[in-house]
């Protein structure tokens, strides 16, 4: 285990939506959908389904969060990404971090070797230095709010 982390939606810096983010915004927006197997489908679209809320519009997929990231910072589109990396690409391109209206669980970042390496002191070592590297530009947690907002 790395870290903890949760979803946040990134918005170029001055989109209409980042006053507040409710759940009917949300929907209405035009978002960037990283699908990194290509396949449709995701921990955010079952939690709009559980909550009978309806589908966002995915007016694109694209298999990384860095191209959609850069894409989000010059259009009016959106992208909904994991915290630690929205934060990093802040200080990257013009863009703003702002909360989902509604809850989706939290998910554990972690690291995957092989057992093999596991005692290997340089892999150690290696292992030790990029779990440091990523906690570091992590942003303070706030605490969750529960519910969507409408």
């Amino acid at each position: 285990k790395v870290f903890d982390d949760r979803f946040v939606v990134l918005l170029r810096e001055g989109h209409p939506a980042t006053r507040r983010l409710s759940l009917a915004t949300y929907l209405a927006l035009d978002h960037t959908v990283v699908t990194p197997r290509g396949r449709p489908g995701s921990i955010i679209d079952d939690c709009l389904a559980q909550l009978g809320a309806g589908r966002r519009r995915d007016v694109l997929r694209l298999p990384h969060f860095v191209s959609a990231a850069l894409l989000v910072s010059r259009t009016d589109l959106v992208v909904t990404a994991p915290s630690a990396f929205a934060h990093a690409m802040t200080r990257l391109a013009p863009l703003t971090v702002s909360p989902l209206p509604f809850d989706v669980p939290d998910f554990t970042f972690s690291m995957i070797f092989g057992a093999h390496t596991a005692r290997d002191p340089g892999q150690r070592w290696f292992r030790d230095k990029l779990a440091d590297a990523l906690r570091e530009g992590l942003p303070p947690q706030t605490p969750r709010r529960r519910g969507p907002r409408r």
